[in-house]
This record gives C-alpha cells, sequence and structure tokens, in this order.
C-alpha cells in the first residue's frame, strides 16, 4: 500500500499526519511523517513519531518502533523489526527477518545490517557500505577499524570489544574490508 496515499487527509498538526481510529498498521492518534512514493506491506506498523523518507518500503509483516526514522530510498525486508528510536539510512536495505535493536543507528548505503548487541550502554550494528565493514553505535558511525581503534585499551569497554570480535568475524565471512584507521 502507498503510505503517502494512504495519509493524504489525515489532520496534520505541525508537519505530523495523525492517525485516525480504525487503521490496523498504526494506533489511534500516533504521529508519523511519510515521504512521496513510500509504501507498507500487509500486516506492517508503524510506531508513533516515526517517519518514512521518500521512496522507501516497508515489507509485509514488519514493525517500526516509536520515534524511528527511515530514510529515504531505503528497504526494510518482510518480517524485520526496527526498534524503538533507531534510524536506518539513506539507500539502506535491511534483509528479511533482521532485528535491529532499540537506539541502533544504520548509516547510509549500508547492506547486511547485524544486531550484534548491547553492551556498556549502546546498541551495536555491524553494516556494509560500498565493501567496507561499519559499525553503528548509539549515535556514532565507525568504520570497523575506527570503532576497534576508538574502543582499545579502555578498560570501561571489554564488552564492547568482545562484540566487536563478532564484528572481525562477520568482516572475515563476507570478504570485506575494516577500513582504514584514522
Amino acid at each position: 500500500m502507498r503510505l503517502d496515499l494512504a495519509v493524504k487527509d489525515w489532520q496534520e498538526i505541525n508537519g505530523w499526519k495523525i492517525a485516525p481510529a480504525g487503521i490496523a498498521w498504526i494506533a489511534e492518534g500516533s504521529r508519523i511523517k511519510v515521504g512521496d512514493g513510500s509504501s507498507i506491506g500487509d500486516g506492517s506498523s508503524i510506531g508513533n513519531y516515526s517517519s518514512i523518507g521518500d521512496g522507501s518500503s516497508i515489507g509485509d509483516g514488519s514493525r517500526i518502533g516509536n520515534y524511528s526514522r527511515i530514510d529515504g530510498s531505503s528497504r526494510i525486508g518482510d518480517g524485520s523489526s526496527i526498534g524503538d528510536s533507531s534510524r536506518i539510512g539513506d539507500g539502506s536495505r535491511i534483509g528479511d527477518s533482521s532485528r535491529i535493536g532499540d537506539g541502533s543507528r544504520i548509516g547510509d548505503g549500508s547492506s547486511m545490517a547485524i544486531d550484534i548487541g548491547f553492551a556498556d550502554g549502546y546498541r551495536k550494528c555491524f553494516c556494509i557500505v560500498k565493501d567496507i565493514a561499519y559499525i553503528g553505535a548509539g549515535c556514532r558511525w565507525f568504520t570497523l577499524a575506527d570503532a576497534l581503534s576508538h574502543w582499545a585499551n579502555k578498560p570501561d569497554r571489554v564488552l564492547t570489544m568482545c562484540l566487536l570480535q563478532s564484528a572481525i568475524a562477520l568482516a572475515k565471512h563476507h570478504g570485506v574490508s575494516h577500513g582504514d584507521s584514522k
């Protein structure tokens, strides 16, 4: 279903469309922003104060959490879940049945997004952009090399370094670079 057409007649307050009663994919009174040409699949849902960018698509049976942002030309695969307060960057591809945790950040043009866990106060996600491994953590976006350098030798980030070991294995498995460390 085309989202932009579905919400065109909804009440609008300060740029937010207000969901009326009786919509299966969004709770009554929820506020959303919807870009031109965006779409939502059957059995999917969008949380309150979330925005869906131009030309983005949400696959069948997927869930977009509250306060989340899906930027333009992104694709959320069938059966996927994007956690509350998460951001998916422009042109990103989230595969079918993916689980992206609360507060995650997936940068522009990402693919192969994998939630590698929560440690030391932040969710960590592994992604590939142009054959380079990246890590999203909180509001930060690092190449894998920069992430390893950033958290190296910090005694309060031991669990983060443990999670990054899985990112190293994923990069090797997919045959991608760690990127250059600054």
